[in-house]
């Protein structure tokens, strides 16, 4: 990773800035360790994908939580006290992470990226406290994270839709269409209903356009700021 060593240093840089005007508006992230912490972040992600039509209200957890957050690094938003977001990270290795779960036939397809990459996923925030930086925040903040851990990559799950923003910050970003597996029926029936073309997007971390980042910044900050004190 001494090729990245670079996009190391800028991107803490960026995601301390980040940080710094999350907390000029009353925001901060969290590793959430502690287990009222894991647990906010369980309820988030319920009620955010519930709302959304995404999961299946009759599904029996009450927290929206999985085996692989043992295994995983959960982050966890705060306005003030209240948690508002959460994303988490999992490694691949071992191929204990939710994409070999709803994707069919990732084992396959991922084969050459599980010893240098993780998925991230499980990504939530209060439909009130979106719209500004605390989602690029959250996403940067897995970002420094994977660099830090020395991954090569980050995998996303996620729809076609927003492939031409996420290339907009990653240039070299591929996106593989992908069958969703039964579980995934089950589970997120209303996600497909919503989203034509599923798959997962293979993210190099050492392409990010940094620069890009300070532009969406300054560019969302007026308004988040305004939003944030209507809260």
């Amino acid at each position: 990773m001494k090729h990245c060593f670079f996009h190391q240093i800028s991107a803490r840089v960026i995601l301390a800035t980040y940080k710094y005007l999350l907390l000029l508006a009353g925001y901060r992230i969290v590793n959430a360790k502690e287990s009222w912490q894991r647990d906010a972040a369980y309820k988030i992600r319920k009620q955010v994908y519930v709302k959304s039509g995404y999961l299946n209200p009759r599904i029996k957890t009450n927290q929206f939580k999985d085996i692989f957050d043992q295994e995983s690094v959960v982050w966890l938003s705060l306005w003030h006290s209240e948690p508002v977001g959460t994303l988490r990270a999992t490694p691949l290795r071992d191929y204990n992470a939710t994409i070999f779960v709803y994707v069919e036939d990732a084992k396959n397809q991922l084969y050459p990226f599980i010893e240098n990459s993780a998925e991230i996923g499980r990504f939530a925030i209060i439909q009130e406290h979106r719209g500004g930086i605390l989602s690029m925040s959250l996403l940067i903040t897995s970002y420094v994270w994977a660099l830090r851990e020395g991954y090569e990559f980050l995998i996303w799950g996620g729809p076609h839709s927003i492939y031409y923003w996420l290339t907009e910050f990653i240039p070299g970003t591929q996106f593989y269409p992908a069958k969703a597996q039964h579980t995934m029926y089950k589970e997120l029936g209303g996600y497909l209903r919503k989203h034509q073309e599923i798959g997962f997007y293979i993210v190099p971390l050492c392409k990010v356009r940094l620069a890009n980042l300070i532009r969406y910044m300054f560019s969302k900050w007026s308004l988040f700021r305004a939003t944030s004190k209507k809260h």
